[in-house]
Parts: structure tokens; C-alpha cells; sequence
């Protein structure tokens, strides 16, 4: 047959998808040392190939080996794409530092085909061992070394302030840290402040203990794995695990609805929209949890951390913490009930503004009221049936495209900021006087909230004059997120596929962005907005205009949308 007629797929990362993977990526994307390394492709047309082998060599070795691939399904099977067939291969688990080349050798009967060479690096991985010095630094508590990290304690404030690094990164200073009293003994450092802390010299592991009981004591030494994400930056992978004593309950991680104590659950801090039943998953995470035996955790990171609460091993839990190579790791024990704990928390971090009241009444809301008539009838419904609503949410009230003009107005295209007096409502129209209906459903003490999405919408071929001249302006004024190798940032499947998402780290973005949106605060008179869309930045290698990049973006992006 022709080769020209075959095509092998493989995409290391995929759409970075967070957690689910397509049959044509490398898993995992990022692998450490000691784990196996499966890496999938996809062969058109379907026919075409017959068998899949991979070639793979360490950096060291000039003979490639040969692995075979299985054939895992395709185009006739339930739910594969039309036309493809799925392979996939296991490498062997990398046991150093390296760089692993492979590719796909796809047999067709007559003749063999190559895919392009893909590469894949393998960082160092270390845990602590037997302390090397120790120093005081006062106020901003101790730091104790070992060969490859060095780990910060500091009594801070009440809270135990732990900072965890490779090798002799600067110490944090703590305005409101207290002095250890430091005892060193023959296998241990002993260090005495708000709680005490004692440390095994031999492997760096610690206890934690306060009004004479046992917090925290640590299983197995710290651990750090090293790896690459598609950009080629390094990233660092920091475990601790810990004794989970029977009968300790973990609850919080942010908003979760599964359950309130985790104890069981594998717990990722990482947003993610999941349609209806969130199960594990959730727009809210929160690095941050506590006990019913008088102590919490908060560790300080926008990145992924991944929390074992006694999953995998029933009388241990860990946490595993992302960080680029060079950053440390930062967390805090909190102490007391939980309400101190929570107390403690708050005052440490950013307040929110206070809710109004009427937020925390009862709210409205169906996508498919997308009229004002509708939506006067729906209000109409509450106060003749006594349902003291507070807040009704137009989901279908836009037009879809620019998300901030009310369906079927008329309006001439313009680049400045619309006012109200700009829009012309047909009386018989979907939307015929949105300020008096506004007005009307405050006078029966309900709030309007508009739905929106943080999206310049891709349209395909369809136009719209207004949208592709704002599309324009984000463009050629740099409002839009971006990716390492200089092209815009598009999101991916699932959710407004294609579309451009604004840069909010920008403070030019955040103003034009509002600006766009300010009539309908200020002149129509809405209480507010509904949003979501924020949890759909995928791959590490998005950059924003501050230098942050899609692995700490995903996390970060709703809360600067806000």
C-alpha cells in the first residue's frame, strides 16, 4: 500500500485534559522515576496497520529495543472516534535521570512506517537523610539541613510554619515568629515553642505535639521527584506521609460535596468543572483541612496537591506538593478547635468582601428562561405562591456571543464602551425594557444576576461584526492568555472549544473587560453576575502576562476572574 495513506498520532500531552486522558498520549505525561511509561497512538485509516511496535533508548544507549503495542479498540468500537485505530505500549520504568527517546513502527503488511522521534525526560528523586548542620535564625525559627534539602521550622504566631526546599534555598522571615527553645540530643533535635517539634537526625522525619499529645508523626522521610512539563521547566513533586491514627477525621479541601470527612479519598486541590455530579472533583479546592483531634493543615500553594487520606494505605495519609525545581513548598499546622483553626486561617489570608444578604436567600435560576416575559412570569409564580426568592438568575438572557448584549437588540457596532442609551429594544422583542423589569423584580425584593463566561467565543464560520471587533482589539493589545511557544491560548474540547480566554493578570484586560459590562451594573441596574468557564485552562504551558503559567493558572484563574 502507500504510505503516504497511513498516519500515526501521538500527542504526549493531549489537550492536558487533568483527568482524562486520550488513547493517543504518553501516561503518565510527566513520569518520574521508577514508574512505567505507556505510551498510546492512534493509526489511520483504520485498516491500515496490522501490528505496532515502539522503539525506545535511554540517553546513554546508542541500540534502540523493541516493545510490541496492543491494539486496544477501534473505529467499529463504542465510543472511539470514527476511523482510528488505538494502540498502546509499555516502556520500563526508568530507574535514573534521564531522557527516554521512542517511536511508533507501525507494520502495514508490505511495508513499515516511523513515526517522529518524541522524547521524554526523567528527573532526579532523593529523600532526606541523616541531618548535616542546623541553624538558628531566631524569630524566623530553625533550619535543618541535610545533603539534598534543607527543611524550615519556625513557631509562628501560634501556627508551626514548615518550608521545605533543595538544597540551602533563603530562609522565610516571619514578622510574628517566636524563638525555638532548641535542645539537641544524641539521635534527635528538640524544638520547644507554641507546640514542640522533634526531629529524627538520622532521616530528617519529625513529630509534632502539642498539650501533651501526638499532632503529627511522620512514616518515612520526606521525598522529592523530579520532572518535565511540555515546556521543558523542571518540577519538583515534595511527599510527606504521616501516621492516620484510628478514628482521625480530615474534613474541608474546599467545596465538596461527596462527603465530610475525606478519610478514604485521594483529594486533589485542582478546579474543575464537572457537569452536574462533582463526585471528588470541584470548582472550589482548598489546600487546606482539619481534624476532630485539635489540629489542621494549610498549605500555601496555587499548584496541584494531591492529598491521600488513608486511601492507599488505611493507617496513613500524605500529601504530595507541586513546585517548579528551585521554589519551596510552604505549609502550616493550625491548633486548637476547629473554630480557632478557622479563625487562625482566615486572619492569614485575603478576606473576602462581606456577602450581602440577600445572596444568602433563595435563588432562581433554569437556562431556558430566555425571555423577559418569562422571566416576569417565573417571579410572578414565587410571590403568588409565598416563595420568599431573593435572587433570580438569567442564564439565557445574552446573545450568546459578546455575553454582554441583551438578545436581539439592535445597536450599532462601536470599539468604546456600550451605554444603555446605545441599544434599541424592540417592544415586541425578547427583551423589550430589561431596566424596568430589573426594577420591577428589586420592587419584589428579588436580585438580578446575569450569567457569563470568561470566553472571547470562537464562532467558526458564523459572523458577528461586534464580536470579531472586540476579538481584534484583545488581540492586538495583548488582553489575551498565551503559551510558551508565542501563539494565543485556545481552549480546548468540552467547553467553548477555540475560544480565546482573557489574560486577568492584566489590569488593562480587567478594565476593558469590565467596561464592556458596566451599563448593565450601573445603568440597568443588575445586582451581579453568575459566572463559570474559569476551570477550563489546560496544559501547563499557558502563559499569562504576570509569568504565571498554566500550572499554577488553572487554580488561580477564577479567582482573578472575580
Amino acid at each position: 500500500m502507500d504510505n503516504k495513506t497511513l498516519s500515526i498520532i501521538h500527542r504526549p500531552f493531549g489537550n492536558g485534559q487533568p483527568y482524562f486522558q486520550q488513547p493517543f498520549e504518553r501516561f503518565p505525561r510527566m513520569p518520574r522515576v521508577g514508574e512505567p511509561i505507556m505510551v498510546g497512538a492512534g493509526t489511520v485509516p483504520t485498516h491500515a496497520a496490522e501490528t505496532m511496535h515502539v522503539q525506545y533508548r535511554l540517553e546513554s544507549e546508542s541500540e534502540a529495543h523493541l516493545v510490541d503495542a496492543t491494539c486496544i479498540g477501534e473505529s467499529d468500537c463504542i465510543g472511539n472516534d470514527p476511523g482510528q485505530r488505538w494502540w498502546m505500549a509499555v516502556l520500563p520504568a526508568v530507574n535514573i535521570a534521564t531522557t527516554v527517546y521512542y517511536r511508533f513502527k507501525a507494520c502495514t503488511g508490505s511495508d513499515d512506517v516511523y513515526s517522529s522521534w518524541y522524547a521524554c525526560s526523567v528527573g532526579k528523586t532523593f529523600k532526606s537523610g541523616r541531618i548535616t548542620t542546623w541553624t538558628s535564625y531566631g524569630n524566623d525559627g530553625v533550619v535543618i539541613r541535610c545533603e539534598d534539602l534543607s527543611i524550615q521550622f519556625a513557631d509562628n504566631n501560634g501556627k508551626l510554619s514548615i518550608s521545605i526546599s533543595k538544597e540551602n534555598q533563603q530562609y522565610v522571615h516571619y514578622a510574628s515568629g517566636s524563638a525555638w527553645q532548641v535542645s539537641e540530643l544524641e539521635d534527635s533535635l528538640e524544638l520547644k515553642g507554641s507546640c514542640t517539634v522533634v526531629i529524627d537526625k538520622k532521616n530528617l522525619t519529625w513529630r509534632v505535639d502539642r498539650d501533651s499529645a501526638t499532632c503529627f508523626s511522620m512514616t518515612k522521610p520526606v521525598e522529592i521527584s523530579e520532572t518535565f512539563d511540555e515546556t521543558g521547566r523542571a518540577f519538583a513533586y515534595v511527599t510527606i506521609s504521616a501516621r492516620a491514627p484510628a478514628g482521625e477525621r480530615y474534613a474541608g479541601f474546599g467545596e465538596r460535596y461527596n462527603a465530610l470527612d475525606q478519610r478514604g479519598n485521594i483529594i486533589l486541590n485542582r478546579v474543575f468543572e464537572q457537569y452536574k455530579n462533582q463526585r471528588l472533583k470541584t470548582y472550589v479546592p482548598m489546600p487546606f483541612f482539619i481534624t476532630n483531634r485539635n489540629w489542621g493543615l494549610h498549605v500555601h500553594t496555587e499548584r496541584l496537591v494531591e492529598f491521600d487520606m488513608a486511601s492507599r494505605a488505611p493507617d496513613q495519609w500524605s500529601m504530595c506538593m507541586e513546585t517548579v525545581v528551585g521554589k519551596a513548598c510552604r505549609f502550616d499546622f493550625l491548633f486548637g478547635s476547629p473554630q480557632a483553626i478557622r479563625s487562625a486561617f482566615i486572619a492569614h489570608n485575603p478576606q473576602c468582601p462581606p456577602i450581602p444578604e440577600w445572596a444568602l436567600g433563595l435563588w432562581m435560576s433554569a437556562n431556558d428562561w430566555n425571555s423577559q416575559e418569562l422571566v416576569e412570569r417565573m417571579a410572578e409564580k414565587t410571590r403568588e405562591t409565598d416563595i420568599p426568592a431573593t435572587a433570580l438568575v438569567i442564564e439565557a438572557w445574552s446573545d450568546e456571543t459578546t455575553f454582554y448584549i441583551f438578545n436581539d437588540a439592535e445597536y450599532e457596532v462601536k470599539d468604546t464602551p456600550f451605554t444603555l442609551k446605545d441599544f434599541h429594544f424592540k417592544q415586541d422583542g425578547l427583551w423589550p425594557d430589561p431596566k424596568s423589569m430589573v426594577k420591577r423584580l428589586l420592587a419584589q425584593g428579588i436580585h438580578t444576576v446575569l450569567w457569563q463566561i470568561p470566553v472571547l467565543r470562537s464562532l467558526d464560520n458564523r459572523k458577528h461584526r461586534q464580536h470579531e471587533l472586540d476579538k481584534t482589539h484583545a488581540v492586538e493589545h495583548k488582553l489575551v492568555l498565551g503559551t510558551a511557544d508565542g501563539s494565543r491560548y485556545t481552549s480546548a474540547p468540552g467547553w467553548f472549544k477555540g475560544s480565546l480566554i482573557p489574560d486577568f493578570t492584566n489590569c488593562d484586560t480587567c478594565e476593558w473587560w469590565l467596561a464592556k459590562r458596566r451599563y448593565l451594573l450601573e445603568e440597568v441596574g443588575i445586582a451581579g453576575f453568575k459566572t463559570d468557564g474559569g476551570e477550563h485552562l489546560w496544559g501547563y504551558g499557558i502563559t499569562a502576562s504576570d509569568g504565571r503559567m498554566g500550572d499554577r493558572l488553572i487554580n488561580a484563574f477564577p479567582q482573578l476572574y472575580l
